[in-house]
């Protein structure tokens, strides 16, 4: 099974609720992914705190629910200071 983009934006929303600290999150496709193009998809998952440390993680569609999810919140806890 792969990923979709319902699958990247509610695991990125609960990573971000998962964190300890307030975190916005932004999910946007890769900028050269055509939806309409046969192949791999990617994403970039953006994450930012209030006091404006960002980080992002680049999901594949081939990546496993389990593996993004972990992938996030490693991400997510170098963020703070």
């Amino acid at each position: 099974m792969s990923l979709n983009d319902g699958d990247v934006a509610a695991l990125a929303e609960r990573a971000a609720v998962l964190t300890p600290f307030p975190v916005r999150v932004q999910v946007q496709p890769v900028p050269d992914d055509d939806p309409y193009r046969w192949g791999q998809r990617y994403w970039l998952v953006h994450f930012a705190t209030e006091d404006g440390r960002k980080a992002t993680v680049r999901l594949d569609a081939a990546d496993t629910e389990d593996g993004a999810a972990a992938r996030m919140e490693e991400t997510l806890r170098g963020l703070p200071g």
